[in-house]
């Protein structure tokens, strides 16, 4: 009885691993299978960078171009119209000439120093696009990088898990079978002081005084036990999915 009481012992706190590797093998395969691996974790979008830091730069762009009309143009206002003294028909005549020379040359170098300058403004923005992209994906790497680790070490601790859960199993089955031919055993050789009728189901009975009729019944009950406690020992009673007491935890 008391191997037995160890016995039931053991198989309790076997069914408390049992549940608690069930529940951690249910959680991990969740996670794995939703891919709530991912909960907590940024995964960064090349792309996502450069479009804010693009607008970014392109409303400064802007504004700047914004500054510089709006100083030209307080500068045409504030500026005083040039006096010039009154000349003849012919000097004046080569005057306004010169001046729209210098006019028509003034504006073509603006244009070509404004071409120049929107030009080297886009290489500039083009070089900060390629190195945001560049960051974005290294951090978009050493995400995926991390978020493959992470779900390699989930999967290993599920296949551990699921290796013990197995062992588990087998030791559970092992013991429910010990116990319950210990207890069947125990059950029989009690019952070989008793008659065995032939009729099913069998019936065990004792009579207050034994004769030799009886006392040969009864020695055909105990070779019907012997056979039936030889089956025991070979039978098994429980598979790895079977519990002997308390159900599952």
């Amino acid at each position: 009885m008391e191997s037995d009481a160890v016995i039931q012992r053991e198989i309790r706190s076997l069914l408390k691993e049992r549940y608690s590797l069930k529940s951690s093998i249910r959680r991990i395969s969740a996670q794995i299978g939703s891919g709530k691996v991912l909960r907590g974790s940024n995964i960064v979008s090349p792309d996502a960078p450069v479009t804010l830091l693009s607008t970014k730069s392109t409303l400064e762009s802007g504004g700047t171009q914004k500054r510089k009309m709006h100083d030209a143009m307080d500068e045409d206002v504030t500026e005083e119209p040039e006096k010039r003294p009154k000349l003849t028909p012919g000097v004046e005549q080569v005057e306004a000439q010169r001046r729209i020379m210098r006019s028509s040359l003034l504006g073509h170098l603006q244009r070509a120093r404004d071409a120049l300058s929107k030009e080297q403004e886009m290489e500039n923005t083009m070089k900060q696009r390629e190195k945001e992209q560049m960051i974005a994906s290294k951090l978009a790497e050493q995400e995926r990088e991390k978020l493959e680790n992470i779900s390699a070490e989930l999967r290993t601790n599920l296949a551990s898990n699921e290796e013990r859960l197995r062992a588990v199993e087998t030791e559970l089955a092992e013991k429910n079978n010990t116990l319950m031919k210990s207890a069947l055993k125990r059950h029989y050789d009690y019952m070989s002081n008793f008659i065995a009728t032939k009729t099913q189901p069998t019936i065990f009975w004792v009579p207050r005084n034994f004769n030799s009729e009886l006392e040969s019944l009864r020695e055909c009950t105990r070779q019907f036990i012997e056979q039936k406690v030889a089956a025991i020992a070979s039978t098994n009673y429980y598979s790895n999915d079977a519990v002997m007491i308390d159900g599952d935890v």
